[in-house]
């Protein structure tokens, strides 16, 4: 099975959006065992600001093990009960513009300055709904609890959050 997967959720009390996927096995059509993995895509701002008093952004990505309990996977609407243990990343940054010598192009770099790895544990419950005998569209909501970080002014809490989920999933279920 791949799912791809979109989660609106907060960091750092902003809202923003985590696109994901996973990539599974279905087993005899009551559990779904692989791995998952997702990136912050909206800019979030930091409590920090540069040596020039600009403001710094986080970078966030996390994934890792996979496992998803299914109930009465042949109904046409069923639930799942999702679960995410992995390990991610937190980095903040700012957005710098370089110039090629020759003036003919520009391009965005991003200039990290703190980071820290973090452990993630994400449990949720889904509804799915059995489009056809290879697609199926789920959403529902998880919790992220994401262990204690050491980066500037900032409390790890801000990391942890709830998420509204909405997944297009492939596959043969």
């Amino acid at each position: 099975m791949l799912s791809i997967t979109n989660k609106v959720s907060s960091v750092n009390n902003q809202e923003c959006l985590f696109v994901g996927a996973e990539l599974a096995m279905v087993l005899g059509h009551s559990v779904n065992i692989g791995f998952a993995g997702y990136g912050l895509t909206t800019r979030v701002k930091s409590n920090n600001l540069d040596f020039e008093n600009r403001q710094l952004f986080y970078d966030m990505g996390y994934g890792g093990f996979f496992i998803e309990p299914v109930i009465m996977s042949k109904r046409l609407v069923h639930i799942t009960l999702p679960v995410v243990l992995g390990v991610g990343g937190v980095a903040e940054s700012r957005n710098t513009v370089y110039e090629y010598n020759n003036d003919q192009a520009d391009f965005d770099q991003w200039q990290s300055y703190y980071s820290d790895a973090f452990l993630v544990a994400e449990p949720g419950v889904n509804a799915e709904l059995n489009v056809a005998k290879w697609m199926r569209v789920s959403t529902g909501v998880s919790y992220r609890f994401v262990s204690q970080l050491d980066l500037p002014n900032t409390d790890s809490n801000s990391f942890s959050g709830f998420s509204g989920n909405l997944s297009l999933r492939f596959g043969w279920f």
